[in-house]
């Protein structure tokens, strides 16, 4: 669903060991993870995610979907599936 090339190269580990913090410049990934756009939203005109192919928005709406479901009782949110919402496992993280 999202980029994670920041987790699989290791920079926020890097960042930990470095004394040194990061800043989430998406930190809901363009909304998308506020629960709030489905495949009936309608984007504004002007807005960047416009831009984006339907097959992208589509990826971002299911992966969402994904994220947010109820997990099952005891089951920790995997960070590959949501880098955006890692900062509670990276404190080199802030939004």
């Amino acid at each position: 669903m999202m980029d994670v090339r920041a987790l699989d190269r290791g920079l926020f580990e890097e960042a930990g060991r470095r004394g040194a913090g990061l800043i989430g410049r998406t930190p809901l990934c363009f909304g998308f993870l506020s629960g709030t756009i489905t495949r009936d939203a309608v984007i504004s005109p002007g807005d960047h995610r416009l831009g984006w192919s339907p097959a992208q928005l589509d990826n971002w709406i299911d992966g969402a979907i994904e994220l947010l479901a109820p997990s099952e009782p005891g089951r920790a949110l995997p960070a590959r599936k949501a880098p955006c919402a890692s900062a509670w496992r990276f404190p080199a993280i802030s939004t």
